[in-house]
This record gives C-alpha cells, structure tokens and sequence, in this order.
C-alpha cells in the first residue's frame, strides 16, 4: 500500500513542479506509523488498506455526519468506528484521591523494584505507583528506572508531581515511557513529564504517554510535557489491537505540550499523534514542534474536537498545526491555530478528510486559525499551499469562526528588470482546496496573502461541488496575481485528448454564491492593484477544443460581491468561463465582470430558462475594452473602441504625462463624467481638447473609431495698465507714456510694441514711450511661457491744448506757468497803483498801508507809526501768574474691583501738584472723594455695596500763586463691585495701531472690545476716543480721525471701566 501511495505523491508533485505561473494540489503523507506496542502488549496489526479503500470504508460514516450537520442536527451523537457513541467535550476527571508523602524523590521501577523498598535510592526502587506516589512530597520528582505500564481497569489521578527518567532507564524507540492501557484512565493535574534525565542526558523513546483502547487520557490544568527530538511524540493514542478494537480518547483541558525538531525521523511525528480515536482540546497549548506531517497534531482515522486553547509555534511539510488523513474529522468550535508553518496547510492540513468549523454554543469565540504561513519547498514537495487550511479530497463546512492574517507564499524568480519569469506555489492564503468541497455558511476569510486565491484557492479534477456559499464573509484578501477573493481552477491532469486522439471525460466544477459578502479584495502589485472577487480559470497544457470545461459561478440570493469577477477565456480556440443565474438574483450591487480576451458573442453570464434577464445586475467598469450586451437569456461581449486622453500633469516643481483610456461601442457618446476633469494651472486656460490632426473634439461627438485626443492650453494675456504722464497737453514739452503689465507666471517674458493712429512706431519697444505730437496711440504687449504665447493691448488718446497760465510772483516781479505742461513765460517787474490804508495808526498802536500791481495781483505793505502817548500816571502793575504749560492727559489706567472696594490707578502727570478724585454710583452726581499729593496715582474706594455700578473720573491739578489750576482729567469711567452677575470689559483691541495721514484727509480706528461672562450693562459708549494734540488729529465720537496739521500726536481708545488702547497719528 505505501508503495502505491507514494507513487501517486510522486506523480502528482512532478506535475505540481511544472506549474509555473499557477500550481495546485498537495500529496498525502508519504507512510503511515503502525500501532507499536511493548512485549507485554504485542497484537497483531492489520493490515493498511490502500489509501483509496480506507477513505471508502469510513465514507457512509462520515457521509451520514456530514449530512447531519448539513441538515441543522447539531445535537446528533457521533458514531465512530465501531459504532461507539462518545459524547464530545465531558470532563474526563478521575476520582482516585492523592495522599503526599515526605520524599523530594522517589525511585520506581516497574520491571524490578518492591514495594517494601524505601524508594530513596535506585537500588531501593519502588515497583508502584501508587507505592511511588504515597512516598513523594508535594511537586516532588518520580524517576523510572523501567517503563511504567498502567493496566488495571481504573482511573488515576496524578497531581503535584514531576516524572522523568531515571539515568539507567533503557533506550528504545519502540517503547512509550508510560503507557495506559484497554479499559484504565490516567487524568494529570500539575504534573510535569519530560524524557530529560536525572544527570540532563534524554531518554531515547517512542513517546512520554501512549493511550492505548478505551479509556481516557486527561492533560489537566499546570500540566507540563516536555520532549526534545530524542524522543517522536509526547502523546500518543491508539485503538486496541483486532478487528474489533476499542479506540482511545484524549482530553487536553490546560497545561502546556512542548515539542522540539523531529524532521529526522523519516516518518510522522508529531507532538500528538491520534490514530483512531478522539483527541478533546478545550485548554493549554501545543507549541514548538518540527515535523514532516503535523507540527502540533497528526489524526489518522481520528476524530478532533477543539474548543479552546492552542495550537502555536509548530512547523511541517504538510499541516504546521494540525495534520487528518484518511477519514480523520477536525471539529473547530473555539481556540486559536496560530503562527504555524508548513510547506502546505500552514495551519490546518486535511487529506481525504472532513474539517467542520462552527462555534454552536452561545457563549464563547470561535476558533481562529490566523498568522499561519505555507512555503515552497520543491525539493520536499511542498508548494506554499493553504497558508491557514489545506483540504485535499475532502470536505469543509465553514461556519462560525475566522482565517485571518494567514499567508501561502510562492516561490518566484525575476528577469533583471524585476519582471516575473517563473512562479511556483503560493495559493490559497486562507483555504487552499484540491478536489475538495467546501461549504461556507458564516466564517470570516480575511486578510490572507499569497499569490493566487488570496482567500480561497479551489483546484479540481474531478469535484463537482467545489464551493458552496450562502453565507460568511471573504474580506480584504490579498493575491499578487489573480483571484483576490475567491480564485477556482478546473485541471486537466492528464491534458484534454488520450493517446487515441478521444477526448478524455472530465467533471464540471461549481462553484455557487446565493449569499454572503465578497469585497475589499486586492489582486496585482504595485501600480497596478484592482478589487478582485472571482476568478475563473481553466489548466490544461495541451491543446484543447472550444468545448473544453471550465469552472461556472452559479448565482442566486442576495450576495454581497464587490470587486470583478474574471473570466480567463481563451481566443484560440474561442472559449470562456461563464457566469450562470439559477434563481431570484439580488445583489446588494450590481457584479463587474471582465475577461481575458472578450471575443464578441461569447456568453458571459447565462440565466436559466424561465428567469427574467436583467442586464442592470452585471456591470463593466468603464475602462475596459469590452461590453455586455444582452441577447435573449445571455449577456455577450460586445468589443468596444478605444478612447485616450493625454494630459500634463504637476507635481511639485515638475511635470508628468499622464494618460487614460475609456472604451465604448463604437456609435456611441462618451460619459462626460468619466472624461478626465483637467486642473487649474496657473497662467493658463484649458480649451478642451484636439486629435491628432488638432481638430476640437467635444463629448456631445459620437466616437466611432480608435481616437487619441490631447489637452488643448491657451496662456492667458498680459494685464496691461497704459497711462501717460499728461493726458491734455499743449506739446511744448514731450508727454511720457507708461505700460505696465505683469502676468500669473512671473518668468513669462513680456515685450511691447508702440503704434500711432494704426502705424508701428518703429524702434519703439520698450514699456515708455515719449511722443511730441497728439494722436491715438496703442501699445501691444506680448507674453511668451515656453511655446505659448498671448498678446493684449491698451489704447490711449492724447489731445492738444491751448495753454492755460497761472500767475506766480515774489515781492520783485511776476511771471506765468502753464498747468498743462508748465511752460514758464518771462518774468516782468511789478506795476503798483495807489497807495491805501487799511489801519489806521493809534496811540501807541501801529497802522498799515497796502498797494496792488495791477498785472497780477500781488500786494505790497507797509506799516505806519504809532501815534505818540500822553506822560501816563504812575500804577502798580500786579505780578503776570507764570503760564502753565501745556501737558499730557491724565488717563486712568486701571480700574479693578472687588466685592466692596475698587482700586483706580492713573499715569503721572509731570508738574501736577495733586490730584483730585470724584465718583458716585452711577445714575447720582459726582462728589469729591479724594485729593491726593503729586506723588500718589493710587486710591482705592472702599466700603461699597457689592454687585453695584460705580463711576469715576481722576483731574490733575497744578497750584500755581496759590490758585489750583486743572491741568488735565480723565473720561467718566464706570465699573461694577464683584459678587453679582455683571460682565466688566477684560481688553481692548485695535486693529492697526498707527496710522499716517495727510492733511485734511480722514481714517477710521478700528476697534473693539472684550467682555467677561455675565451680563454687559451700557452706561456710556463701548468704546471712547481722545486726542492728545487736536493741532495735529482730532477724532470724533465714532473713531473717525481727521489729520488737522503736521505732526504727531495719539488717539486714546477708552472703554468704560478705564482700559485703553493707543494709535499714535502721524500727519505729513
């Protein structure tokens, strides 16, 4: 049998070698480890049916429980092998009550020790143990001196306790270092084994555990077992020898199995291994293992049940995690398969097999297999097949749970410029399934990696059924060449004709979607990366003839599917894929479809007879280079004429081309919306765009043939701005005119040309021009930006004029100036009239006298003496009050309150003598409330009703003689005691503060206020303005400067409690 068997592994990896740019489908495990056992219970073994015979023989079971699930009977027990009905997940707990006794170790030895002996020594062995665990302490060691064999029909209990082998206990391979038998049950709670000595060499053996009939073995919470590669397995279970043998159950409920690398043995070994029975994970964790077939877990003929714990950190050829065979069921209701590798089935590895995924049980998460990789290694015949599951020739219903994060990686060479020359393997990045059937009801397929099905990858030869979907999710899967989501391949292993020229019968391949979502699935690399659903695909290298099969998507219900589905069709011979609607077909969004060639009146998507066609549900993205178009029950390809656009493009300082093509059935109009929308580019202005023969093309056009049409630009013109420097002149002297112009692109070059009256002015180029004679005269200025360029000119007439004087004199003589062009004529001498007097001369007061020239108006003066004075009688002239000079406002620059005082600070005011405070509350008359020194600009007002209005003002005095003169006082500020609901203004803000003006011409302070929370109460205006030199600016109640003479001075801003803010004002 195993010979037959490894001839069809060999036949079927040569053609796998061979794929180059796709590859698909896996080999069984190359021989299949027979039932070992010790002297004491060697049986006969039967036979190995051939691999073909055994996956018959346990068909109608496995048959009848694939029904049952398929059926909703979740509650149905199992039957397996000999028809035993083992009830799933029971607590596998042993009754056997441990008493502790004092020795940190004890020494047994089955074969030769006593009982009677202390057990302290190895010659004092023990040869129980039970005897062995009434002398051990607590945590305490147990050293085999001979392999122990536990045969007495009960159920122990072991807990607390390390075993490990004695120094001298024997090597050998065929032996399990503790073995239960038919009918006995070992159940571990902290316990730790491991084949490590007692000096630190390894013990050279079968297994730590071997279960063999029925009975259960249980790994218990804190249990620990631990096996370098010394020895092949850490559990090992199998059924009772004959024909009519008992099968074993295993039951992990925690603690932690550690493996190590086993890849030299040439045969499975993995950390467990099942054959036959049933292997219950609900805990703990199988880690660290290496092997050929089954890192963590090899079934064959077994059955696993997995609702919890953790398969991680194991490697294989074929299942990093878990490795079924030959009738073997995996049942995943909870736990985590997590960053495993193998060459195929990363995670999960089934052949001839059944893989049931649903969580049933309201509480709890469902199983995830994630992180888990698959690598090419052609040397071993592994093809980076399944990076989460690998499912050959058998079946998987996926329900509730996820493949996540999985990657199936292929092997891949490159020519020199990084194009692919060669590929092999990488498929299937979640489910990877060769002559399988799936059937995917509500689990999660997301996030896998490869290079060809990133979600699923399904190859058959001979499968009908491939895929079912009517529920679940296939998201954001990602394939470097083809079939993001879901990627179906029908295989001609042998070519499509026989040596006789016949063709050779081959099965379809389904695949049906009536439910369900697919979407957000990315195939290509680089630039060229689209949404990818569904691809269809057909391997046969061999001629074929256009009624070569290919895989067929069934449509119905009401599937999600975002993302194209592919047709890979043929144009030698004419043949294609197609899509086929079996039922009511709503989808939430109509399904893309494209092809590889898209040979007109080839059949896309087919519906049944008796449906209603609607073309609206299939849709083609608008840049690809075919149609649908709907003939009776079918939707054609229709080919369709190629429009491109060329346009420039900016980035940055540079630009790039850049292109788009759209297809359309040629008599047709294209979408203007699908038209590419050109950006604004500065300087210029888009035009549309022209053909080859720079003819206009317009959208409203029908497109009847190929077409390539570029981006039309025109530069804008010059803003031009002409003046002169005497619109009306008299000509005596030249006029000047100025162009000035500038453009959007300040390195445009601008140049100018002069015309008179409609004639070039030769010679005349430049942005001035001085021109001696009246007429029209136009300037055309020329802007050029690399090949582009625009023209724009300005018109400016110039008239001539009579000379308009004016007259100007000194006290000598007068002359005249012409306003238009300020001609000056000769000056002349002053021609005086009579003498008049306009004042009199009085007593000791001068008069004057005035004369006119008569020309031009100029008055000449002179002054008459005064009268004399009569002798005056003496007096006694009182002495003239020294004057005050003139000062700088006194401001109040703070006001703060509190709940019964407010504090006013104001300025200095240099030379005061004193200042004088007055206030109230507001709405009563001011009263003097302070006077205070010179040296004081401080006082606060204490003793007030909290929450109330107050108002004040602040005058500096000077007392000059004994007379108090004021010099200067503030504006009435008004502000409110703290404790009540008041708002007082925090800031005042200007908008500019300073502000030069000329004389007579007026600007507006732009100002504002900000007010605490709480309500603003209005006794006088928001906001105030004052002027400290009115000579220079005044400013009037709404803000509005008026510059009076040359100067500077400053506008004060008051708000009404006081705050200011400055503009200082200067006036040219």
């Amino acid at each position: 049998m195993k010979r037959k068997r490894l001839q069809k592994m060999i036949a079927l990896a040569v053609c796998t070698a061979v794929i180059t740019t796709m590859g698909g489908f896996s080999v069984a495990a190359e021989e299949v480890c027979e039932v070992a056992a010790d002297e004491e219970t060697v049986t006969d073994v039967p036979e190995e049916p051939e691999t073909e015979d055994i996956f018959q023989e346990v068909g109608e079971d496995e048959e009848q429980l694939f029904q049952q699930i398929q059926e909703g009977n979740e509650e149905t027990d199992v039957l397996f092998g000999d028809g035993t009905v083992i009830e799933e997940f029971s607590s596998g707990e042993a009754t056997t009550d441990i008493q502790y006794g004092s020795l940190s170790k004890v020494y047994l030895d089955p074969a030769g020790g006593s009982d009677t002996n202390s057990g302290e020594a190895s010659d004092q062995a023990v040869q129980t143990i039970d005897q062995a665990l009434s002398l051990i302490e607590e945590n305490g060691t147990i050293y085999l001196i001979s392999s122990l064999t536990l045969n007495d029909k009960k159920d122990h209990r072991w807990s607390k306790v390390t075993i490990r082998p004695a120094n001298t206990l024997a090597d050998d391979e065929s032996k399990p270092m503790i073995q239960i038998l038919k009918g006995t049950g070992l159940a571990l709670d902290e316990v730790n084994i491991s084949n490590i000595k007692e000096s630190g060499g390894s013990w050279l053996g079968k297994t730590l555990l071997e279960k063999t009939g029925e009975g259960v073995l249980t790994i218990g919470t804190g249990t620990t077992l631990v096996c370098d590669a010394k020895v092949k397995h850490a559990i090992y279970t199998n059924k009772e020898s004959g024909a009519n043998g008992t099968y074993a159950t295993l039951r992990i409920n925690g603690g932690s199995i550690q493996g190590a690398d086993r890849t030299n043995y040439d045969e499975q070994t993995a950390l467990v291994t099942v054959w036959y029975g049933t292997a219950e994970m609900s805990g703990g964790s199988i880690t660290g293992n290496t092997a050929h077939y089954g890192g963590g877990i090899y079934l064959y003929k077994a059955r696993f049940f997995m609702s919890g714990g953790q398969i991680s950190g194991n490697k294989a050829r074929h299942g990093g995690g878990i490795y079924g065979e030959n009738g073997s069921t995996v049942t995943l209701s909870g736990g985590r398969i997590a960053d495993n590798q193998a060459g195929d089935g990363g995670g999960v590895y089934l052949w001839g097999s059944v893989l049931q995924m649903d969580r049933t049980e309201p509480d709890g998460q469902p199983c995830v297999i994630e992180n888990n990789i698959a690598t090419v290694d052609t040397l071993n015949y592994v093809y980076g097949q399944g990076g989460g599951v690998y499912l050959g020739d058998g079946r998987a219903l996926l329900g509730k749970g996820t493949i996540q994060e999985n990657k199936a990686e292929p092997q891949i060479e490159y020519d020199e410029d990084g194009e692919v020359m060669s590929s092999t393997g990488g498929m299937g990045g979640g489910v990877y399934a060769f002559n399988g059937s799936i059937e995917l009801t509500a689990a999660r397929i997301c996030n896998n990696q490869t290079f060809t099905g990133g979600g699923i990858f399904t190859q058959s030869t001979e499968v009908i059924d491939a895929l079912k979907m009517t529920g679940g999710e296939i998201t954001g899967n990602v394939a470097a060449r083809m079939g993001a989501g879901i990627c179906a391949s029908l295989w001609y292993p042998n070519g499509y004709y026989d040596g006789s020229g016949q063709v050779i019968a081959h099965q379809n391949m389904d695949l049906e979607i009536s439910g369900g979502k697919i979407s957000g699935n990315m195939s290509g690399e680089g630039e060229n990366v689209d949404e990818n659903a569904i691809t269809l695909d057909l391997v046969c290298y061999s001629d074929f003839d256009k009624n070569v099969k290919f895989p067929t998507l069934h449509l119905s219900g009401s599937p999600e599917i975002k993302g194209y589905v592919m047709l890979m069709d043929y144009s030698d011979p004419v043949c294609s894929p197609r899509v086929v609607v079996d039922d009511t077909f709503t989808p939430v969004n109509p399904v893309e479809m494209k092809g590889a060639y898209c040979e007109p009146g080839v059949v896309a998507v087919k519906w049944k007879d008796g449906l209603t066609p609607d073309a609206s549900l299939f849709t083609v993205d608008k840049g690809f280079s075919s149609e649908l178009k709907l003939d009776g029950q079918t939707l054609t390809w229709v080919e369709r004429v190629r429009v491109t656009f060329y346009w420039t493009e900016k980035h940055g300082d540079r630009y790039y081309p850049r292109n788009k093509n759209l297809y359309i059935v040629p008599g047709n109009k294209l979408d203007p919306s699908e038209i590419p929308v050109q950006p604004e580019l500065p300087g210029y202005t888009f035009k549309g765009w022209v053909d080859d023969d720079d003819h206009d093309w317009t959208p409203d056009m029908e497109i009847t043939e190929r077409i390539r049409l570029y981006e039309n630009w025109a530069l804008n013109a010059p803003s031009v701005t002409l003046t002169a420097d005497r619109e009306n002149s008299c000509f005596t002297l030249p006029v000047t005119m100025t162009a000035r112009a500038s453009h959007e692109i300040s390195t445009a070059k601008l140049t100018y040309q002069w015309y008179k009256d409609g004639t070039l002015l030769d010679g005349l180029t430049e942005a001035e021009c001085k021109v001696s004679e009246p007429g029209e005269y136009k300037v055309v200025v020329t802007v050029t930006s690399g090949s582009y360029t625009a023209t724009k000119d300005a018109v400016l007439t110039l008239s001539k004029k009579d000379h308009e004087y004016t007259w100007k004199f000194d006290d000598k003589a007068h002359w005249q100036i012409c306003n238009l062009d300020g001609e000056t004529t000769e000056s002349k001498g002053h021609t005086f009239g009579e003498w008049k007097v306009v004042k009199e001369a009085a007593v000791l007061v001068t008069g004057e006298k005035e004369r006119t020239c008569t020309v031009c108006g100029y008055k000449e003066t002179e002054v008459l003496a005064a009268l004399p004075a009569p002798t005056p009688t003496p007096t006694v002239v009182p002495p003239t009050p020294t004057p005050v000079p003139a000062q700088a406002p006194v401001h109040l620059s703070r006001l703060t309150s509190k709940k019964t005082s407010i504090t006013i600070k104001w300025n200095k005011i240099k030379g005061a003598s004193g200042y004088k405070i007055y206030g109230s509350k507001c709405g009563k008359d001011y009263k003097l409330l302070k006077t205070v020194k010179g040296s004081t600009t401080k006082w606060t007002h204490k003793d007030l009703k909290a929450n109330t209005y107050y108002k004040y003002y602040v005058a500096a005095y000077k007392t000059v003689n004994g007379k108090q003169t004021i010099l200067s006082k503030t504006p009435a500020m008004h502000i409110p005691t703290t404790g009540g609901k008041f708002s007082k203004v925090t800031a005042v803000n200007v908008k500019k503060e300073s502000i030069t003006l000329k004389k007579g011409r007026k600007a507006s302070v732009k100002a504002s206020v900000v007010n605490s929370d709480g309500k603003v109460v209005k006794h006088v205006a928001v906001l105030r303005y004052m002027s400290s030199n009115k000579k220079v600016a005044t400013v009037n109640s709404k803000g509005v400067i008026t510059a009076q003479g040359k100067g500077k001075c400053t506008i004060y801003c008051y708000a009404q409690n006081g705050l200011r803010k400055s503009v200082k004002v200067t006036v040219k």
